[in-house]
């Protein structure tokens, strides 16, 4: 639930307390009118009426409460259920992006004739999201490999920018060879993070 939406419900839970509240004040100052069956008007004594706004007093407390401390959504580093603490979202990115190369390299391979412009428009765009992991692989360096994990992103970006002249010349074979190598890259900083011993 997004910041708006709380205050949106926050509003409209004071507007139905409000509601309440106005409900509970007419019924405190009007006493209920009881009709004997002779058909003469009797009104409550002074002990009953006390009783019933007692009552009614209680009920609406019991009431407003429930509704002023229902559950709201709390607030924390993953607010919404969307998002990954940091380390875990930029490890999972390194996977994605791992495991999308092989139906590039497929559709490369088999089918480079049928790919249109916007579609290789779309594969150097990926060349750009595998040249952006680079910063992740720096951020989640496992402790005592930064230097190897710095020197496996240089080498990404390198590849992956290198990438954009075989897109640009629609080069499919050179482009498949590059995200062998982009593939292998990501493979040695999964190995490399494997590679820790225990402290």
């Amino acid at each position: 639930m997004t910041t708006l939406q709380i205050k949106s419900y926050s509003r409209s839970r004071s507007m139905y307390l409000l509601f309440l509240l106005a409900i509970v004040s007419q019924a405190l100052g009007f006493a209920p009118v009881v009709t004997s069956k002779s058909s003469i008007r009797c009104l409550p004594t002074s002990t009953e009426l006390l009783a019933n706004r007692r009552q009614i007093l209680e009920t609406t407390m019991l009431t407003a409460s429930a509704i002023a401390f229902s559950t709201l959504p709390a607030y924390a580093d993953v607010s919404d259920g969307n998002e990954l603490p940091n380390g875990i979202a930029q490890f999972a990115r390194l996977v994605k992006v791992k495991s999308s190369i092989a139906p590039v390299k497929k559709r490369l391979s088999e089918n480079a004739a049928d790919i249109d412009k916007e579609e290789w428009t779309n594969i150097g765009k990926f060349l750009r999201r595998i040249y952006s992991e680079g910063e992740d692989m720096k951020a989640i360096a496992p402790k005592g490999k930064l230097s190897e994990a710095e020197t496996l992103a240089d080498q990404l970006r390198e590849y992956s920018k290198a990438g954009d002249s075989s897109v640009n010349a629609r080069d499919a074979p050179a482009l498949v060879a590059i995200l062998d190598k982009c593939s292998a890259i990501f493979q040695q900083f999964f190995d490399l993070s494997a590679d820790v011993p225990d402290l």
